[in-house]
């Protein structure tokens, strides 16, 4: 099995042996029938008393139970010895079999947690420890978990998540549904390329990470992001490519990364504007349920074709991971962007609140359900209009994943999302649904 740095492999794996002493009574609260049932409970004696290849191999003589509650107890108690005799692989599948329709088992997470732990796939390792910490743990078992996220961002050198989407939208180019617009006190008719157009879209995205380490608790870290949004018409084609490097601190419990960042975007296939600056982000684990993180990025911002918007902007953010329980967390972000251009009519301000909350149902499903509200305030007057524009924008998004449909690894995603923008100059009203049908994973 999977080693973990010496400074706190006791601690962890003693705290994990108290936790399965015990366990399928404090954690799964299951009750046994009739059938098979002396024969679990000797086999959950065997494993209390640390006898994995005793309890396997008796294990291996009982059919697989009938009755639910006594299936997923044998379920948890063959995945439980192959964890312990080294064969992580084969327990990972075993506790999401259990969680597909059981997501609230929180010591099948926990071990689940542990196998990802073993097979090094950090990523849904910290994501599942993440969701046990809302459980009410013991004091010590809290204290095991916290010691394996510091591991885990330790050792993390390489990451990277993918995904391949079709993505259907009604405004490509969010753009107003409005024939006529007024300008200068007379109407005038759009030009059909300026008003709302629908579209079918390609999306593509990937993210990819590398971490060298340095030090004891210091890494250099490179983050490459790039996607890509193919539609029917050309015209509305988006690029986007961003590298961030530089060092990372790993405190205990948290993380703190100060970066340079380069950045392009290219819309209808032709250069649309570069930037270069700096970010500085950190984030620690407050408490059991709550993560807090901040992000501060300052970008000098040039266009390729409209020098009028070069200039610079600043983007920031507070946010806040709440654990409700070991399926389930809410986030709550507060972002402010001030972009400042060459012209006061195309600089803003842009505060703005997002939340969200994730919730893993039985049959597999996982949802996230988000909202936004922000409002963009310029600073002088569009001349075209006589007025200064004055926008509140409100967003909503539903994506469902199905967690136990996976091929080679990815799983399919489907998602919608509609905005408003709702702005004092009606030229730039309009409104946008954007669906999504694809499939994605993290590594």
């Amino acid at each position: 099995m999977m080693g973990l740095p010496s400074r706190v492999s006791p601690v962890i794996f003693r705290a994990v042996r108290a936790v399965t002493a015990g366990a399928l009574a404090v954690f799964l609260a299951l009750g046994a029938g009739a059938a098979g049932a002396q024969t679990l409970a000797e086999v959950r004696a065997l494993v209390d008393a640390g006898k994995a290849a005793e309890a396997r191999r008796l294990l291996a003589q009982v059919p697989e139970p009938q009755d639910p509650v006594q299936r997923t107890e044998f379920v948890f108690l063959d995945g439980l010895t192959a964890l312990e005799l080294g064969h992580p692989e084969e327990a990972i599948v075993r506790f999401r079999r259990i969680l597909v329709d059981q997501p609230g088992l929180v010591r099948v997470r926990l071990e689940l947690a542990r196998a990802y732990f073993e097979v090094e796939d950090d990523e849904n390792a910290r994501r599942q420890f993440e969701l046990v910490l809302a459980a009410n743990l013991p004091p010590a078992v809290t204290a095991n978990i916290e010691a394996f996220l510091d591991a885990i961002r330790a050792r993390r050198k390489w990451s990277l998540s993918v995904t391949f989407a079709l993505a259907p939208d009604t405004n490509v180019n969010a753009a107003t549904d409005a024939r006529l617009v007024e300008i200068g006190g007379f109407p005038f008719l759009l030009d059909p390329n300026a008003r709302k157009t629908s579209g079918l879209g390609m999306l593509t995205a990937a993210q990819a990470g590398y971490r060298l380490p340095l030090a004891k608790d210091w890494r250099a870290e490179a983050e490459l992001y790039a996607s890509h949004r193919q539609y029917d018409n050309d015209d509305f084609n988006d690029s986007f490519l961003r590298l961030g490097l530089g060092p990372t601190w790993l405190p205990p419990g948290g993380e703190v990364a100060l970066r340079g960042v380069v950045r392009r975007r290219w819309f209808g296939n032709d250069a649309y504007n570069w930037g270069a600056g700096g970010e500085i982000a950190a984030s620690m684990q407050a408490t059991p349920r709550l993560g807090l993180s901040t992000r501060l990025e300052v970008i000098a911002q040039n266009y390729d074709d409209d020098r009028r918007q070069d200039g610079w902007v600043a983007t920031g953010s507070i946010g806040a991971r709440y654990g409700i329980s070991s399926s389930a967390m809410v986030r709550a972000d507060l972002t402010f962007l001030r972009n400042e251009t060459e012209e006061a009519r195309f600089s803003y301000d842009f505060p703005g609140l997002s939340v969200a909350w994730l919730q893993e149902f039985p049959w597999g499903i996982t949802a996230e359900v988000g909202g936004f509200a922000g409002y963009r305030d310029f600073d002088g007057p569009d001349p075209l209009f006589a007025s200064t524009r004055k926008d509140w924008r409100y967003s909503g998004s539903l994506y469902l994943t199905k967690r136990d449909w996976s091929i080679g690894g990815f799983a399919p995603l489907v998602g919608v999302r509609h905005t408003i923008n709702d702005s004092d100059i009606n030229f730039y009203d309009y409104d946008r649904t954007e669906l999504m049908f694809g499939v994605t994973r993290q590594f």
